[in-house]
């Protein structure tokens, strides 16, 4: 379909939205306001084209964790609903609006303090008890920052959910090839076995499956490695997705490993596993992985091998939200020199780097360095030639190097709740490619607050237009 925009507002639709919805793969606007849904299906996520959901005004309690696989999702509108709690999966959306406002929500999940593209948050009518009230009221910035300090506090409450609902991830995964009426814990059970996970681990894997995948095996066959014949955990040709979220796991199992050059995709995320094993074992046996998520783990030493293109083929790699790692080795991707997605967000370690360290990594597209106590921009940045994406949100920054402006591809700079007093002129050269500024939540003395209010245009041209003749 070429459906773009569907509005269904005001049209008396009840109990659960039809989990056709998915099919609607390319509209980019859906609004659903004004009706009695209850629910809404977990095969919404197939709406992969989605920017803007209007659902006020329903009687929703709860949202589907596969809300947060729209990785293109900017607005989402959840007003006048009876939702309970927030499924930590939705905070790795990149939004601009979430509206939350006149709900039944007694807490935020603290996975919220990681959205730092949030420009505004509505939460009037929401008996909120966990959260002081001069801090919800407050501005956005100290909210966002509020929450993400409980987040990086191992003592803090953490709103994980339950074991098997699906990792917090930024695009969607590979899981069954069909979204529609799958058996996601039998699928489970197959991935289960396949890799021959065994006691508690494999329990928990199936168990996990029920209310969302914990384990999803995608092959072909909706199975571990391609076509979903084979036995072993190395599987046949071609290459395997095994998505291992939150499943309970202290330790990885030896099964993992041994699949080998097979394995194109692990995630890890929410095991509290401590350490990977070092080489000869551990990801230098994954030579063909080209996506690895080991975010929230409490992780205490570096994952990744040193050794020098054992992960050639590694184009993402997402580390977020493991404070407990405070330090790493001089030369930490000597092992994915060809990663393309680094996502650093939340490592201390990370804001700390020696100078030159992203230096080598000249197919890098997009870096998050957010959370991570950054207090100097690391200067080897303007050098790389695909740099599109870049926050250093929530850190300690307080200036910004003129030479920024020589990053002519950038298209994307969050530099929002920082110390940033001023910035270059020069800055404005970048009007051209620049389409997202975000400022919010710096002692800006320079900018005034209307010219910010009309956006990262409007701020570009004021900066352009004081460039030293």
């Amino acid at each position: 379909s070429s459906l773009t925009d569907l509005d269904l507002s005001r049209n008396r639709l009840r109990g659960e939205l039809l989990r056709a919805v998915g099919l609607l793969g390319r509209v980019r606007t859906l609004n659903l306001r004004d009706n009695k849904l209850a629910a809404l299906p977990p095969t919404l996520a197939g709406c992969s084209s989605l920017v803007e959901l209007y659902l006020g005004r329903n009687l929703l309690v709860s949202v589907p964790p596969e809300l947060g696989l729209i990785s293109s999702l900017k607005t989402l509108e959840l007003r006048d609903n009876k939702i309970t709690s927030l499924p930590p999966e939705v905070c790795d959306l990149r939004l601009g609006l979430l509206d939350l406002a006149n709900n039944e929500l007694r807490s935020l999940p603290p996975e919220l303090g990681s959205m730092t593209s949030l420009r505004s948050l509505p939460l009037d009518g929401n008996p909120i008890k966990s959260i002081r009230r001069e801090v919800v009221a407050g501005p956005i910035s100290a909210l966002l920052k509020h929450l993400a300090s409980r987040q990086a506090d191992p003592d803090a409450p953490q709103s994980v959910g339950p074991p098997g609902r699906l990792g917090s991830l930024n695009r969607p995964v590979a899981r069954s090839g069909n979204v529609f009426g799958i058996d996601e814990a039998a699928l489970a059970a197959d991935a289960a076995r396949k890799l021959r996970l065994g006691g508690v681990a494999a329990a928990a894997a199936a168990a996990a499956a029920g209310p969302g995948p914990a384990i999803a095996g995608a092959g072909r066959g909706g199975s571990f490695g391609s076509g979903g014949g084979g036995g072993g955990g190395g599987g046949g040709g071609g290459g395997g997705e095994l998505v291992l979220a939150r499943a309970g796991l202290s330790e990885v199992p030896n099964e993992v490993w041994a699949a080998g050059p097979s394995l194109t995709r692990l995630d890890l995320t929410g095991n509290q596993i401590p350490a990977l094993p070092p080489p000869p074992d551990g990801l230098v046996r994954l030579s063909g992985l080209r996506c690895l998520v080991l975010n929230a783990m409490g992780l205490h030493v570096w994952p990744l091998p040193s050794v020098a293109g054992a992960l050639q083929g590694l184009t993402e790699l997402q580390v977020r939200n493991n404070p407990t790692l405070r330090q790493m080795p001089l030369y930490p991707f000597v092992a994915c020199p060809e990663v393309v997605r680094l996502e650093l967000s939340g490592v201390a370690a990370a804001g700390c780097l020696p100078s030159g360290t992203f230096a080598g990594l000249t197919a890098l597209q997009a870096l998050d360095l957010s959370q991570t106590g950054l207090a100097v921009f690391p200067g080897e940045l303007v050098q790389l030639p695909r740099l599109r994406v870049l926050n250093l949100a929530s850190n300690r920054l307080d200036t910004l190097p003129v030479e920024v402006s020589e990053m002519r591809r950038l298209d994307e700079l969050n530099l929002s709740n920082n110390n940033i007093a001023t910035l270059p002129p020069q800055l404005g050269l970048l009007s051209d490619t620049l389409r997202s500024l975000m400022l919010e939540g710096n002692p800006l003395r320079t900018l005034r607050r209307p010219i910010l209010e009309r956006g990262t245009a409007a701020v570009l041209l004021y900066l352009k237009d004081r460039i030293p003749a």
